[in-house]
């Protein structure tokens, strides 16, 4: 909390929050195939894709 106090408060913080506020670039993942693939086999314990944690394999 006294981190975003200061950074409210000060004059270079405010700075900094406006640059990176900025600089942010939104991507919409959801519309990549790729990336929904790998999101829904990570949602499952364990990973739907053993071959990633080889010390589930024992």
């Amino acid at each position: 909390m006294q981190g975003c106090y200061l950074a409210l408060t000060l004059a270079e913080g405010k700075e900094k929050i406006a640059e990176i506020g900025q600089n942010m670039t939104y991507m919409e993942l959801s519309v990549h195939p790729s990336y929904m693939d790998a999101f829904i086999s990570a949602c499952f314990i364990p990973h739907t894709d053993m071959s990633l944690f080889p010390s589930l394999q024992k």
